[in-house]
């Protein structure tokens, strides 16, 4: 598997043939943010990668569609150039035209022949809301400003929702299949879904194995539905999103996992090779990569021979 961290949750995985995107985030260093109920962001970096220079992507796996700080404008742009997304199913419906796939199976869509489904775990995160947010849009193509909303975009052909549990497979002549799983997610503290919307992360298999070849946590707080999948899951590469994100306007409410949470989280899940994302590039992100490398020093040996700082923008073999 090679790895590129592209800047904040951004990163591409290349797993048998297939390119993967995550929360594909491409705008430039100043950007300005405005996430609704008095809660904004800038931008603090420029990718690592510039857009023009990415392979084909296959698939984005995107946690979610409702914040910029997961998916911006050139992210949101890049979007229609994708073979498939696979997200959320409020986030499916924005995006694109939906297709339930299978009877009393909630929440997973895809173009017919390519989707399967399970339903969700029970008490897990991450069910359908019926939620409408808006996106963002820069001032002037290309150029740092204040994002403005807009109607999100409509009307791609294959963007799959999936609630917490279920799954979907992908398939392409020459590659072999990969499904991919929704895992436990929660962006914030109890009952503040209706604010903050529904998110998710991704377990990525083999056909006919349930060893995950990459867990992707997604924006998430620490919680027990998310243990209690780390605690069943054997996984060999997993990226982990933290930052801490918090905004002073909703005082000290979290909407990601603090650095010691992160850490604790690759304790509990003891994969081949752990890698930090989403704790830099934002100026919301209170828990940074500094924090983690901090925390990381006084964690076990154990934990930490499992964690690998990945250079941005440099192609990296988790071997």
């Amino acid at each position: 598997m090679i790895v590129t961290h592209v800047g904040g949750p951004t990163a591409l995985v290349e797993i048998d043939g297939w390119r993967l995107l995550t929360d594909p985030t491409f705008d430039p260093a100043g950007t300005h943010y405005r996430f609704g109920w008095g809660t904004t962001s800038h931008k603090t970096t420029d990718p690592a990668v510039a857009l023009e220079d990415l392979p084909e992507i296959h698939v984005v796996l995107l946690s979610h569609d409702e914040h910029e700080d997961n998916l911006d404008i050139a992210g949101r742009a890049l979007l229609e150039r994708v073979g498939t997304v696979v997200t959320t199913p409020p986030g499916a419906r924005r995006l694109g035209r939906t297709e339930a796939r299978g009877a009393g199976q909630r929440g997973a869509v895809g173009a017919p022949g390519t989707g399967t489904s399970r339903p969700p775990a029970r008490g897990a995160a991450g069910t359908p809301d019926t939620g409408d947010r808006r996106t963002a849009a820069r001032d002037g193509a290309g150029t740092p400003g204040t994002a403005t909303r807009r109607p999100a975009h409509a009307g791609h052909p294959d963007v799959r929702g999936l609630a917490t549990g279920q799954r979907t497979e992908l398939r392409a002549a020459g590659r072999p299949t990969l499904t991919v799983e929704a895992t436990p997610a929660r962006h914030g503290p109890p009952l503040t879904r209706p604010l903050v919307g529904a998110t998710s992360g991704f377990a990525v298999r083999r056909e006919g194995s349930e060893q995950v070849l990459l867990w992707v946590t997604g924006d998430t707080v620490a919680h027990r539905a998310l243990d209690r999948f780390a605690d069943g899951a054997d996984v060999d590469v997993m990226l982990v999103h933290g930052g801490g994100a918090q905004f002073r306007s909703t005082g000290p409410m979290r909407y990601t996992m603090t650095a010691p949470q992160a850490i604790d989280l690759i304790a509990r899940t003891r994969p081949r090779v752990a890698v930090p994302i989403h704790d830099e590039g934002w100026s919301h992100f209170r828990s940074d990569r500094t924090a983690f490398e901090t925390a990381l020093a006084s964690a076990p040996a154990d934990v930490r021979a499992r964690v690998r700082i990945l250079p941005l923008g440099a192609p990296t073999a988790l071997t």
